[in-house]
């Protein structure tokens, strides 16, 4: 019987780390249709004006004027100014807001994050919680020129606490400056339909065990 628990326990486990785990890293996204966009440009970036877009289960919303998907490709590639890290990322210069598609609560574990072309110099984050409260963190952005740093990529990643529970989360840049950023470590409560299911499987296999005995 122990043997048969911990079993269970184990199928829990592997469930919820598949459903629960993710990285939303905006690869292939640059020129695309992504769903929410209003302007497509060329093959480097895809522009939205006061829509949202949704990517991974989330949406990505902007409330005051733009955001960008842009491509990897950047002027100068690694040496130039632009932010680089040889992928897609997600732009914007106002606050970019984040939901879960299901409204179910989420976490954001880390994010990276940099001035996409040297003059942002802090990002503020913000998590709204389902009950209502909330947790900001104000990040300083590493200032040096982007085209200084050659080695690896331009962002840094910064790893959050707290930011649990969320029904909500914004990043908010600079009055009118560029923030980029990129791989999105979030943890998602699974769909109740989704925890209903497993539910009905690990019941299912213990009635099974149990008449076997």
């Amino acid at each position: 019987m122990p043997n048969f628990r911990t079993a269970l326990f184990a199928a829990a486990l592997a469930f919820c780390a598949q459903t629960q785990a993710a990285v939303i890293t905006f690869n292939n996204l640059a020129g695309t249709n992504v769903p929410g966009n209003v302007y497509v440009y060329s093959n480097q970036y895809t522009q939205m004006r006061n829509q949202s877009a949704t990517v991974d289960g989330f949406t990505f919303a902007s409330t005051v004027d733009e955001i960008f998907m842009r491509s990897g490709y950047a002027n100068g590639g690694d040496t130039g100014y632009d932010a680089y890290n040889g992928t897609d990322f997600l732009m914007t210069y106002s606050t970019v807001t984040m939901l879960n598609v299901t409204a179910t609560p989420f976490s954001v574990n880390s994010l990276d994050l940099v001035n996409w072309s040297g003059y942002g110099l802090t990002a503020t984050l913000k998590g709204t919680r389902m009950d209502g409260t909330t947790i900001t963190k104000l990040i300083n952005l590493d200032t040096r020129p982007n085209n200084s740093k050659t080695v690896g990529n331009d962002f840094t990643n910064y790893a959050l606490f707290g930011f649990t529970g969320l029904q909500s989360f914004s990043i908010t840049s600079d009055s009118g400056n560029w923030v980029a950023l990129d791989n999105i470590a979030v943890n998602a409560v699974p769909e109740p339909a989704s925890l209903a299911i497993l539910g009905l499987g690990l019941g299912a296999l213990a009635i099974a065990r149990r008449r076997k005995a």
